[in-house]
């Protein structure tokens, strides 16, 4: 797991940038899914007082998720390169943005939560979140589309070994 320590310095001089990318995808998905902890026990309390009407904080979240996306495919729109080192730096700019952009949603829609007092604020960032973060999951079959938009761009690079051979890029 990523821990802000020592240990995590460690892990990212690793050369598998793509165990390196899925711990990452992990962590953010459990942190994501660990904010449902705080939501139930507040909205289960008494101490419920939210000053912000429910409506227009989903109204926010949901702007903010689908504007997170726009800008992700404007930011990095497909796996590219003609070298082992472009592909890896391009497939992990694409997850890594995807995934950052994707959980700025879960993010809004909890401070909107606390805001509103309505859980349902919270259902409104978390649902586009867990759809981003399935779709820019790091797995087989996620190298495969990415394997298939370098070939069509002309590449020969193989995105598989490229990614375990290439650690993380800065």
């Amino acid at each position: 797991m990523m821990i802000p320590t020592k240990g995590a310095r460690t892990m990212l001089k690793s050369a598998n940038g793509l165990l390196l990318l899925r711990q990452l995808w992990v962590t953010l998905a459990a942190v994501m899914t660990i904010l449902w902890v705080p939501v139930l026990v507040l909205h289960l309390s008494d101490a419920r007082t939210g000053s912000l009407d429910g409506r227009v904080a989903a109204a926010v979240v949901v702007v903010v998720a689908f504007g997170g996306q726009l800008l992700a495919v404007r930011l990095a729109p497909s796996v590219s390169g003609t070298t082992a080192k472009s592909a890896s730096e391009s497939a992990q700019r694409w997850v890594l943005v995807r995934v950052g952009l994707g959980e700025l949603a879960a993010l809004v829609g909890f401070i909107g939560f606390v805001a509103s007092a309505n859980p349902l604020v919270y259902v409104a960032g978390f649902v586009p979140t867990v759809v981003v973060m399935v779709g820019a999951a790091p797995s087989a079959a996620w190298i495969a589309r990415m394997q298939l938009d370098l070939r069509e761009s002309g590449s020969d690079v193989e995105l598989l070994a490229a990614l375990v051979g290439g650690g993380i890029s800065r």
